[in-house]
């Protein structure tokens, strides 16, 4: 009697291994599974963000950088740079230098002094209507193209089409600007982007 109880708690015990056997290989599959997964998805992951004022979402793939990204914050600092008044300006400024490149930090700082002394002399305001925004992803860079209008003590005095160049760089999860000027055709060619491309690439 007694032996044949052993044998079935040795039945039963080996049904136990057994069940656990199978158990442990799906964890080790899953866990392979799982580590592929990983391995497959170093370097490409890609993040969702929210441009400063919301009009589309856009997002960033490892050292690459959505069209619609470079559109929102190309035509976000060009509201901070040319939708500009006495009133404004400094405030505008301020908020500006928070994106800025580092070595791109003075220079904009610099022109952003110019243009509030020039403003506040004149009692001047700026607007800039854009009418086409042209992204080039691989150099990082957005042409602008509309119309800036001047007003100066309420009066409208200029009203002229303008091109503007703005570039970017990623760094850190960050995007910042390193370049916002008037452009002419020459600078805004596709030859010029191929050359501005070459030129990051180095």
């Amino acid at each position: 009697m007694k032996l044949a109880a052993q044998e079935q708690d040795l039945a039963a015990l080996r049904g136990v291994i057994a069940r656990q056997s199978v158990q442990l290989l799906g964890l080790l599959a899953v866990l392979a599974l799982a580590l592929v997964t990983v391995l497959l998805m170093v370097g490409r992951e890609r993040t969702v963000l929210t441009p400063p004022t919301l009009q589309k979402s856009f997002w960033v793939e490892g050292d690459q950088v959505s069209g619609a990204y470079l559109e929102q914050m190309a035509g976000w600092i060009a509201t901070l740079i040319l939708d500009v008044s006495p009133g404004n300006i400094d405030y505008n400024k301020t908020i500006l230098l928070q994106y800025a490149a580092p070595d791109a930090h003075g220079a904009l700082a610099q022109a952003m002094e110019l243009a509030a002394a020039k403003l506040k002399r004149d009692n001047a305001t700026t607007l800039f209507a854009i009418q086409q925004l042209t992204p080039d992803e691989p150099t990082l860079s957005v042409v602008l193209k509309g119309r800036l209008a001047t007003f100066i003590n309420d009066k409208r005095v200029a009203d002229t089409p303008k091109t503007y160049l703005a570039a970017f760089r990623y760094s850190g999860g960050r995007i910042q600007i390193t370049t916002f000027k008037e452009a002419d055709d020459a600078e805004v060619s596709p030859a010029a982007a191929m050359a501005r491309g070459l030129v990051r690439g180095q």
